[in-house]
């Protein structure tokens, strides 16, 4: 008897990835929060991570994603509106983020382990969703640039640090939360900042500026203000652009279209016309790039983690699936190749975790008046954005192959996640630009050089290539390599920071694992290489989530 397709049974088809805590499933982030916050409350960790793991969230993300914002340029008169329209699951979705305080903790808690638990908070976030990265890292990272003029962080600070989701249309102080944003390529001027054409004159009628020009990224125009990078007279300077003028009547940031991107789909990014576009200040005329730095180093923190939610996440699928396919009589999880790709992706996944938040205890004693780890975060910083947001498009592509043909449909998260994995690459300083700012630091200030080699020093003697590494790396000191060799350089240095982390902080089978395979001289980065008597089975059990 014949029986109709929908009536059969899902067969050999794991159940999608849902209804599992994502915090209490990460051993790794569970151990470092120990390491990194002693004595730190991990409970709105556990909250999150169960919601964060839940269908719901799974399904808002889903819809925001199918269903992106839109431009509505003008009204049915013809008059200048330039709002973007977002699709009711992703305020859903953004609600849950800022009330997480992912965006906020470290500035309202300043206790001694909060910007640890803030980065936990956002890496949980970005697991799920990606595209929350831009608005939230942006709002979180923008206090160091608005603290430059205490009046004006004064205003705005209370607003933007609350957790309070206010996605309406009005002038800032009508508000309950704010969202920040930044306004600095334009379309001659990418990395090259110097080429910035925008001017900024003098408003006679007020202590502001207006700014007119061009800005050929604009993301999260729906932002209540925006830190905008013109040009003065005395130079390149820093200015914060309300949306509304002071008056209450809203300032004159055109938005021209919104960029149809690869992935990142349920966030806007916008090209945009400044006419005249009031704003104030932030910092001394000339010194933008001064002031624009002070939020850069936290941009591209935020940004690196935003690509290790995306890895893990990346990996967590792959395990999920690998462990319900049956394949040749064998979950496939159990297939001696498959076990070593698996093995091979979650200690990439716990490399970079290691790396994260130790960097993130670095940030968090610095702001604490620790001047070794302000020096130990100026390098790490860079190292942990360049290398984690090179290798997670690699793990995802891997892991998506994990899926066969089911990972290529958008069914499944792979080709979101999949779209989504080169974005932080570029975002905050591409590869380049990462490894030239590590030969520059070397170059400026030796002491954070310095303060690398000391913590990789930290597990001398534990292994013998992470030995030669380090000798190799101290002759350096005097003359950093030069330029054309900077990603290789970069490479080493942050292979040799992730061994010596591993090695004090891991298990065994993990640190000699990693050392065996990345610091050997056949390392090529091709996944499920790892060499013969490693423990891929206990590795892959670290990683795999569970409900």
């Amino acid at each position: 008897m014949f029986t109709a397709l929908e009536d059969l049974p899902s067969r050999n088809q794991p159940a999608p990835l849902s209804g599992y805590n994502a915090y209490a499933s990460h051993k790794a982030l569970r151990e470092a929060i120990i390491r990194e916050a002693p004595g730190a409350d991990d409970t709105r960790l556990h909250e999150l991570g169960a919601t964060v793991g839940s269908a719901e969230v799974h399904e808002l993300v889903k819809r925001a994603h199918e269903n992106p914002p839109r431009l509505l340029a003008r009204d049915a008169a013809g008059a200048r509106l330039d709002e973007v329209i977002f699709h009711p699951a992703w305020h859903d979705w953004m609600r849950i983020c800022i009330g997480s305080g992912a965006h906020s903790l470290g500035w309202t808690d300043e206790w001694k382990g909060s910007d640890v638990i803030r980065a936990a908070l956002f890496l949980l976030l970005n697991e799920a969703d990606q595209a929350i990265a831009c608005p939230l890292g942006m709002t979180h990272c923008c206090i160091p640039a608005l603290e430059t003029d205490k009046e004006i962080a004064a205003r705005w600070r209370p607003r933007i640090t609350s957790t309070a989701y206010d996605p309406r249309s009005l002038p800032a102080g009508e508000k309950t939360g704010l969202l920040i944003t930044m306004a600095v390529t334009e379309q001659i001027a990418g990395t090259d900042l110097k080429q910035i054409e925008t001017q900024a004159l003098p408003d006679p009628a007020t202590d502001g500026y207006l700014l007119s020009g061009r800005k050929w990224f604009y993301s999260v125009p729906q932002a209540d203000g925006a830190l905008v990078l013109a040009r003065t007279n005395s130079g390149i300077s820093c200015f914060l652009m309300p949306r509304f003028r002071p008056d209450g009547t809203r300032n004159s940031i055109y938005l021209h279209r919104l960029k149809d991107k690869a992935g990142d789909r349920a966030n806007a990014s916008s090209e945009a016309e400044l006419k005249n576009a009031w704003a104030q200040r932030l910092g001394a005329e000339g010194r933008g790039f001064e002031v624009m730095f002070k939020m850069i180093q936290n941009t591209r923190f935020d940004v690196a983690l935003s690509s290790l939610g995306l890895m893990h996440q990346a990996v967590a699928q792959a395990l999920h699936y690998a462990g319900g396919r049956m394949a040749f009589g064998a979950p496939l999880k159990d297939l001696p190749l498959m076990e070593n790709v698996l093995a091979d992706l979650s200690l990439e996944s716990e490399a970079a975790l290691v790396l994260a938040m130790r960097t993130a205890r670095a940030i968090d004693d610095a702001k604490h008046g620790d001047k070794q780890a302000a020096r130990f975060a100026r390098i790490a910083v860079a190292l942990h954005k360049y290398w984690t947001c090179k290798r997670t498009p690699w793990a995802a592509f891997e892991a998506m192959e994990v899926f066969g043909g089911n990972g290529y449909i958008e069914d499944r998260p792979m080709a979101r996640l999949y779209r989504q994995a080169p974005l932080n690459s570029i975002w905050e300083g591409s590869g380049n630009v990462l490894c030239l700012d590590v030969l520059r630091a070397i170059r400026q200030d030796g002491e954070a050089y310095a303060a690398i080699l000391d913590e990789i020093a930290l597990a001398k003697s534990h292994c013998t290539l992470l030995d030669d590494i380090l000798r190799e790396l101290k002759t350096y000191r005097s003359a950093p390599p030069e330029e054309a060799a900077a990603r290789q350089f970069t490479e080493k240095l942050t292979l040799a920071l992730q061994a010596s982390l591993l090695i004090r902080f891991a298990p065994a089978f993990v640190a000699d694992a990693f050392c065996a395979s990345r610091l050997a001289a056949s390392y090529r980065g091709a996944f499920g290489t790892l060499p013969h008597g490693c423990r891929n089975g206990e590795i892959v059990a670290r990683t795999a989530p569970t409900s």
